[in-house]
């Protein structure tokens, strides 16, 4: 049933599409979106927006985690979603030590852009470059047994993460 509404979706969407504006502004605000409000008032008005760079906007807290820490009751496999994710409120990702699944740097390919104000890693190795991607609006940070890489594998200092994240009123 999800498949025929899924093909039902996009039938319309093949129509020739008659923009007042040139064909390359029309890929330039699809493929760069100002802000997640503007991206739900695109998709609104015409699914051709959607269906060229499909973004999900998560509002709420969005939790990456080993189920027996958090017991949620239905699990949300990401591999199953072929869209990207707009991240507006908080990321937690969490993992047992080893755990391969639950690791940060395999979200981030996911991930269009992340504007949350807090990002809670634990038990992650993540290199600097990922973190700069993930926190680049945050308020609140916390790397619980978290261990942050520099390009060539060295560990980044505290020091260094601080200063780079001007906007951090909180660094756990």
């Amino acid at each position: 049933m999800a498949n025929l509404k899924r093909i039902q979706f996009f039938k319309s969407f093949f129509s020739r599409q008659n923009w007042s504006l040139p064909n390359s502004i029309i890929y330039y605000i699809l493929k760069n979106p100002s802000t997640s409000k503007v991206y739900q008032k695109l998709i609104q008005s015409c699914k051709y927006f959607f269906a060229k760079n499909p973004i999900l906007i998560i509002n709420e807290k969005l939790y990456i985690a080993i189920l027996s820490y958090l017991h949620y009751p239905k699990p949300i496999d990401l591999k199953n979603i072929s869209s990207k994710l707009w991240i507006k409120n908080e990321i937690n990702i969490s993992s047992r030590n080893g755990d391969e699944g639950y690791r940060a740097s395999r979200m981030i390919p996911k991930i269009f852009k992340c504007d949350a104000p807090r990002l809670i890693l634990m038990k992650q190795i993540i290199s600097f470059k990922e973190l700069i991607f993930l926190a680049s609006n945050v308020q609140k940070i916390n790397l619980e047994c978290t261990i942050v890489k520099n390009s060539d594998g060295s560990i980044v200092e505290f020091k260094k993460m601080v200063e780079f994240f001007p906007k951090v009123e909180s660094f756990i």
